[in-house]
C-alpha cells in the first residue's frame, strides 16, 4: 500500500468516527428531549383533569349545595395533586399552582357564600390552565 492510499484511509477512518460519534451524540440529546416532552405533556394532562375535577368539586358545592360531591376534602386533595404534578412540567406551572393552592387555603371555606372568593380561585385556575396551554404549545 502506498503512503498516499494510507494516509487518504486513515482520514476516511477518523471523518467516519467523527460521524458516528455526532450521530450517536444527537441521537442521545433527542431521546433525552423525547422523553422530557412525553413526561411534560403527561403531567400537564394529568394537571388538565385535575384541574376539571376540581371545578367540579367547586360547581358541587357553590351550585348544588352536595356537601359530598362539594367536600372541601376533595378540592385539598385536587389542589395537593395539582401542585405536586406541576414541579414536572415548568417553573412557571409550578408558580401558578402554588399561586392556585394559596388561594384555594385563603378561601375554600368561602367559595360556598362569597363570590369574590369564587372569583379568586377560577382566576388562579384560569391562570395555571394559560401556562399549560403555553408549555404544551412549545413542546417539540
Amino acid at each position: 500500500m502506498s503512503k498516499n492510499r494510507l494516509k487518504i484511509y486513515y482520514t476516511i477512518s477518523i471523518v467516519s468516527l467523527c460521524f458516528a460519534v455526532l450521530g450517536f451524540g444527537y441521537n442521545t440529546w433527542r431521546l433525552e428531549q423525547s422523553e422530557h416532552n412525553t413526561t411534560v405533556r403527561t403531567a400537564a394532562f394529568e394537571v388538565i383533569i385535575a384541574i376539571a375535577e376540581l371545578e367540579q368539586n367547586m360547581f358541587a358545592a357553590v351550585y348544588d349545595q352536595d356537601d359530598a360531591a362539594g367536600s372541601p376534602r376533595i378540592g385539598w386533595v385536587k389542589v395537593g395533586l395539582i401542585e405536586q404534578l406541576s414541579v414536572l412540567i415548568d417553573p412557571k406551572v409550578e408558580m401558578a399552582a402554588e399561586q392556585l393552592k394559596q388561594a384555594w387555603a385563603n378561601h375554600w371555606d368561602e367559595i360556598t357564600n362569597d363570590e369574590q372568593a369564587l372569583a379568586t380561585i377560577n382566576e388562579r385556575i384560569s391562570q395555571l390552565q394559560s401556562e399549560l396551554k403555553l408549555v404544551l404549545k412549545s413542546l417539540n
